[in-house]
């Protein structure tokens, strides 16, 4: 995940790769993305990808500490494979929900879908197996 400054998808002001759309990935402030769903109502458009669904962010928290552990690198390679895994807060409708949050690969970056994967490496790991 890289964290150099990129234009934010909505103000277009700097903001880091860190606070991500979880529909495309690109970087947004959390407070743009709640305005633009509340004035956007009921248009919920992706600001970038103009896809009708709702728009979220994920605040990745760095370093991710979960790769310094080998054997769940490993697993979550094999498993996981060409899709993308970062620990990060969720900032959805129910307030925000920090854990394992993954995207499944897709050919077309619109209909990537970003997955809650658990708050342990056990779950995370048995989620995976369920979602392949």
């Amino acid at each position: 995940m890289m964290t150099q400054p990129g234009a934010c998808a909505v103000c277009f002001k700097p903001v880091t790769n860190q606070t991500i759309l979880t529909c495309c990935h690109n970087p947004c402030h959390v407070d743009c993305a709640n305005h633009w769903k509340k004035s956007r109502y009921p248009y919920l458009e992706c600001p970038k990808c103009s896809h009708g669904h709702l728009i979220y962010v994920i605040e990745v928290i760095q370093p991710q500490q979960w790769k310094e552990d080998p054997k769940f690198v490993e697993e979550v390679k094999r498993l996981w494979k060409h899709n993308t895994l970062w620990y990060g807060i969720f900032h959805g409708h129910d307030g925000p929900v920090e854990g394992f949050w993954g995207t499944l690969f897709d050919p077309n970056p619109c209909a990537m879908r970003t997955h809650f994967l658990g708050y342990t490496q056990s779950e995370v790991i048995q989620h995976m197996k369920n979602k392949q």
